[in-house]
């Protein structure tokens, strides 16, 4: 039942190198993100019911199919799998249909909910204090 998949840094060349792909590229890149998120999908939820955070019945009437984004990803599945596996304090998502119930998720799952807006905060804030640390020393 471990979970073979390791979590890393996504490089901003990366992303630089992804923006530029054709619509076409970019598409194909997209369908075999959807397929392996689906693959998962099972796994997941297997995961989370076996360790018992929520139930099949829970699942299947407050949670399955509510959270799409709009490339087709299941971002309650994502969080749920970072909720389980991730070693973070934040999980952060452009989902907005996780940002409106963030809260009631929050306080289920313990695992905080931020976009990308309020990462570049914590980031800058964080920034700051380390120079400021540094320009004490």
């Amino acid at each position: 039942m471990a979970n073979e998949r390791k979590f890393g840094i996504v490089k901003k060349e990366w992303i630089e190198d992804l923006a530029k792909l054709s619509k076409e590229e970019g598409e194909k890149l997209l369908e075999r993100f959807r397929y392996r998120l689906h693959e998962q999908k099972n796994k997941i939820l297997e995961q989370a019911f076996s360790k018992k955070i929520i139930t099949k019945e829970e699942y299947e009437s407050n949670y399955k199919d509510m959270f799409y984004d709009e490339f087709g990803f299941d971002g309650f599945l994502q969080y749920l799998d970072a909720v389980m596996n991730a070693k973070s304090d934040y999980f952060v998502t452009l989902n907005n249909n996780l940002i409106k119930v963030r809260k009631e998720l929050e306080n289920k799952f313990k695992l905080k909910i931020i976009n990308t807006e309020e990462l570049e905060k914590i980031a800058d804030k964080n920034n700051k204090k380390i120079n400021n640390k540094n320009n004490n020393v």
